[in-house]
């Protein structure tokens, strides 16, 4: 028969036994479940510095901000560019003379000239195509 001896664990085995399980679960405790130290995320720009506690991320941190631009960092609109006038063509009528042609698109008499290299700005025949230089509509 076998004569093998049943032994148990003896007062020091056990004892190194329950240090390594104690070991092992503060070890656990630290790593994963005690309380962190808040940590901080900063966010530096030129004129301000945001810093945002652990407990919140910087994109809810940044809705709850609402920044205040500094004076002179404010940038200026840029100017709208305005058309270009566009020049019109006019079809002489019977009775047209160029000072009523030239009031009812709000231009002068001298550009209307200018433009068509009138020679005679008094003689204007029926059915003549002359331009308007950036002419509104009448």
């Amino acid at each position: 028969m076998n004569s093998r001896k049943k032994s148990s664990a003896s007062g020091n085995e056990f004892f190194v036994g329950l240090v390594l399980v104690a070991l092992l679960m503060f070890l656990a405790w630290y790593f994963l479940l005690r309380p962190r130290d808040i940590e901080v995320n900063t966010i530096d720009s030129p004129g301000a510095t945001i810093t945002v506690p652990g407990e919140d991320s910087l994109e809810k941190a940044l809705e709850k901000l609402q920044l205040t631009p500094i004076p002179g960092d404010t940038p200026t609109p840029a100017p709208t560019p305005t058309p270009a006038p566009i020049d019109i063509t006019y079809v002489v009528q019977d009775g047209d003379i160029l000072s009523s042609i030239a009031d009812s698109y709000g231009v002068t008499v001298d550009a209307i000239i200018a433009i068509n290299d009138l020679e005679d700005p008094d003689f204007l025949s029926i059915g003549q195509v002359i331009r308007i230089p950036g002419a509104d509509p009448p």
